[in-house]
């Protein structure tokens, strides 16, 4: 069921969901990792999968697949998890998909003074992150 519990608060003033453009929600609705792995997702598990994620990526191939990076994206904002809990993820984790994903939620659903304490020092960090693009698996330097 890809609808938002009603447990959820509106960001931005509306469904968290929505932050994600439509065209690519209904491709993660239709592709199989959100099929399979995503649905049954809660709050308390969905962590669990994201410390499972091994690249970062938007979508892909010549059907334009979304990734399982988005996928995991548009499940935090379904379930939304408490943020101190995902912050808490950002500053412990040493795998650098993990840190990119809950950076890119923090950013999307954190009041500006919590992204600015909690998403600066990555403005420092040099790190190369894998990512996926089109066609290959390559490494992106910042």
């Amino acid at each position: 069921m890809n609808a938002t519990p009603s447990y959820v608060v509106h960001v931005h003033g509306q469904d968290p969901q929505f932050l994600v453009d439509k065209i690519v929600r209904r491709k993660i609705y239709d592709c199989n990792f959100w099929k399979v792995y995503c649905t049954s997702l809660e709050q308390d598990t969905v962590i669990h999968r994201v410390l499972e994620l091994f690249y970062v990526g938007g979508t892909f191939g010549a059907y334009e697949e979304p990734s399982p990076f988005l996928c995991l994206l548009l499940k935090l904002l379904q379930v939304q998890p408490p943020l101190e809990l995902v912050t808490g993820i950002f500053t412990r984790s040493t795998n650098p998909h993990v840190r990119v994903l809950a950076a890119m939620y923090t950013r999307m659903v954190a009041p500006s003074a919590v992204i600015y304490e909690t998403l600066e020092p990555l403005l420092f960090d040099r790190a190369p992150r894998p990512n996926e693009g089109r066609d290959r698996v390559g490494r992106e330097h910042r």
